[in-house]
């Protein structure tokens, strides 16, 4: 049996889960779930939880990557899968890097989702074809492009709506170093304007958009 908690703001998600892993064949239950991060830090280490299934954006503790960290920090054995409506490279790639152990999107079926936890529990880290292209330096698919992690997350900051000066700010870097930044995306995305490129990697679920 793989006991899973699960970290979600939205009950009505949670109680479909429970639901659907009270009929899994592959020996799979829920024994807890929370509607935030700080109740799940208390509850969790009284119960034996082998697998935490992690919303991206949570209501009340909105940062991503403080919330891995901080999981990651109180539980280092339990394997995380980010189980969220969220599905671009962008995020795959920085939870990726974070340590998380797999990426799910709410989307998925059923049958994908319990072979996840399964595959997980084994000790594998189930990474998406496009994210599998990108930690392997590239790809030949047109509909794919390959960025680096800083390239990826200045265009993320671009699609955001910040400004080149703003994103120098957040990066601690020059304007010119952003400005060059840019010129790069535009070269790999074979584009004549920076919103052309942040349009194809949308288009191609690179970027996301809030």
């Amino acid at each position: 049996m793989i006991n899973v908690f699960m970290i979600d703001d939205h009950f009505a998600i949670i109680q479909g889960l429970e639901f659907s892993f009270s009929d899994c064949p592959e020996g799979i239950r829920m024994t807890g779930s929370s509607l935030n991060l700080q109740e799940a830090l208390t509850r969790i280490p009284s119960l034996d939880v082998q697998v935490i299934l992690l919303d991206l954006f949570l209501e009340k503790e909105k940062n991503p990557v403080d919330n891995v960290r901080k999981l990651k920090a109180a539980f280092p054995a339990i394997p995380i899968i980010i189980y969220s409506a969220e599905n671009s490279v962008f995020w795959k790639l920085k939870m990726y890097e974070e340590g998380v152990s797999g990426f799910l999107y709410k989307g998925s079926d059923l049958n994908t989702v319990f072979c996840t936890i399964q595959l997980v529990m084994e000790g594998n880290i189930m990474i998406s074809p496009e994210l599998l292209k990108m930690v392997s330096a590239g790809s030949d698919e047109t509909s794919f492009v390959y960025l680096t992690t800083n390239e990826l997350r200045v265009g993320q900051y671009i699609a955001d709506g910040l400004t080149l000066k703003e994103i120098a700010g957040k990066e601690g870097k020059s304007v010119s170093a952003i400005e060059k930044c840019s010129r790069q995306i535009r070269k790999k995305t074979a584009t004549k304007t920076l919103p052309e490129s942040i349009k194809k990697l949308i288009t191609y679920n690179q970027l996301s958009v809030n």
